[in-house]
């Protein structure tokens, strides 16, 4: 396994300014500072991302915030995959997943771990490391502020990094199953040929499978918002089940979905 580990930035913290005026020299300290390490997040998400495309590292499923890759994409290659089978005759069944709060319940450790597993080390590692571990939060309504709480789960979704640590920490996914899977960022679908009972139990087992995977990273599935699409005349519309809060539930069946 290729390592990520050297990454290096001088100048951060050292500069020279000969202002005589205070407040101009904190405005442009301030300014100057912000937009240094805005660069400095930049540069590592930029490493971070490299480091899984030129070591093809990242999935071919995964279209959410890749270079190249967009929704669009996604949905006109799932189409094609469909079109082809309905052509020939064969119905498809489509499983659609809905993770809980998929960016705000990633497990730190857990993250670091699969970083590590693929071959990020060193400075951009410990820099990571820095970046997720030490937060806490707190509530306050009415001037009135509940106890600090440390914050150990969760990639902020609309932050640099935080999209493309989601994307470390999901890429393996589809190599737990053998069936069609396309995920956009948490957005899943996993889907198969339906020729035969044994085809859907083919799916059943992929969906049986996704839920070990989001056990074992304690990535969970909102059970009561999985859904599946029967696609074809012909589909013989089988059933499906999940788990969710302890029992086994059916998946709710669409006729269309966004």
């Amino acid at each position: 396994m290729p390592h990520l580990n050297n990454f290096e930035y001088s100048g951060l913290f050292t500069f020279k300014l000969y202002i005589r005026n205070v407040f101009a020299l904190k405005f442009y300290f301030f300014t100057w500072f912000l937009s240094s390490f805005i660069e400095v997040i930049d540069n590592i998400r930029d490493k971070l991302f490299n480091h899984l495309v030129n070591n093809n590292l990242l999935s071919d499923e995964q279209y959410g915030f890749c270079e190249g890759r967009s929704c669009v994409l996604q949905l006109l290659n799932t189409i094609y995959d469909w079109l082809c089978q309905i052509d020939n005759n064969v119905p498809v069944d489509a499983i659609y997943l809905d993770f809980k709060k998929a960016f705000d319940t990633v497990p730190h450790e857990r993250l670091l771990t699969k970083l590590h597993g693929y071959g990020v080390r060193g400075n951009i590692f410990n820099w990571v490391k820095d970046f997720l571990t030490g937060r806490t939060q707190h509530v306050s309504i009415n001037d009135k502020l509940s106890s600090i709480s440390n914050v150990t789960s969760g990639v902020p979704q609309g932050s640099v990094l935080g999209p493309t640590l989601f994307i470390y920490f999901i890429n393996d996914l589809p190599t737990v199953i053998t069936t069609f899977i396309k995920i956009f960022a948490d957005d899943t679908k996993a889907y198969f040929p339906i020729k035969s009972v044994k085809d859907h139990e083919e799916l059943q087992l992929t969906l049986e499978s996704l839920v070990e995977w989001s056990k074992i990273w304690q990535l969970e599935f909102n059970g009561g918002k999985c859904k599946v699409l029967h696609i074809g005349k012909n589909n013989p519309r089988y059933n499906y089940k999940i788990p969710q809060d302890g029992v086994t539930i059916d998946l709710q069946e669409i006729v269309c979905e966004k």
